[in-house]
């Protein structure tokens, strides 16, 4: 019978390799943050290297749904690797009242932003 050397830190590297290949397998998910100010209401999702062309955006006024995707980029054998690809999709509560269509979004710099227009309190005054 031969004797093998336990190397726990070689073990430890090949399950964390294979933890994050079954996460990418799964999908993944950008972070986003909302932000207030004045009569606009600001979703920010960072999302390098997202893929436009797959981009689906779609809100009812209280969620919003964000799905796309990327692919991974080859430079030669990956020695590890840490960036997820591959499809993602979020559905996020829309923190206030928004008006109906005012959505604007755009995509630069890594990030996709999601501009809405936040509903205004109305009063109606009647007479009589």
């Amino acid at each position: 019978m031969d004797l093998q050397t336990w190397q726990p830190l070689s073990q430890l590297a090949k399950i964390r390799e294979r933890v994050t290949q079954i996460s990418q397998s799964a999908g993944w998910r950008p972070a986003s943050d909302w932000y207030e100010s004045g009569s606009d209401l600001l979703l920010v999702m960072d999302a390098p290297g997202l893929e436009i062309t797959t981009l689906e955006i779609a809100h009812d006024g209280q969620r919003i749904a964000v799905s796309g995707g990327r692919e991974a980029q080859r430079y030669g054998s990956a020695l590890h690797s840490e960036r997820p690809t591959g499809h993602f999709q979020r559905e996020l509560e829309i923190p206030v009242a928004v008006e109906p269509g005012s959505a604007v979004a755009q995509y630069r710099a890594g990030q996709l932003e999601i501009r809405f227009r936040k509903l205004g309190d109305t009063i109606t005054v009647g007479s009589g």
